[in-house]
């Protein structure tokens, strides 16, 4: 189970840093380039919102090694909660239609 969270850990830093610096925004899931109004900015947060997951998953590892499967559910409830932090905050990247009502 370390093992694998420490792979994943590596796999999602990998992925976030490719992301956030190298602007690879086209693997993500759901981009549309017609849909959204910074790609620069969904690049920042996005990226860097997955290597805080990949951060964590590491983490865990690391301590699970030490003290065993006690940190399996705090790791995995930041995990998520990270998650759903990165989603809800890259809605801001995506473009209003015209006709909506707070502009």
């Amino acid at each position: 189970m370390h093992i694998l969270d420490l792979s994943m850990g590596l796999l999602f830093l990998a992925l976030g840093a490719a992301i956030r610096y190298l602007r690879i925004v086209e693997i993500l899931a759901g981009y549309d380039p017609k849909k959204v109004s910074d790609p620069e900015g969904l690049a920042r947060w996005s990226g860097g919102g997955i290597m805080i997951c990949g951060a964590i998953l590491l983490a865990g590892g690391f301590l699970g090694r030490t003290y065993g499967t006690i940190v399996v559910i705090p790791q995995w409830s930041l995990f998520t909660l990270a998650v759903i932090v990165n989603v809800i905050g890259a809605q801001r990247f995506g473009r209003r239609p015209p006709d909506y009502p707070g502009d």
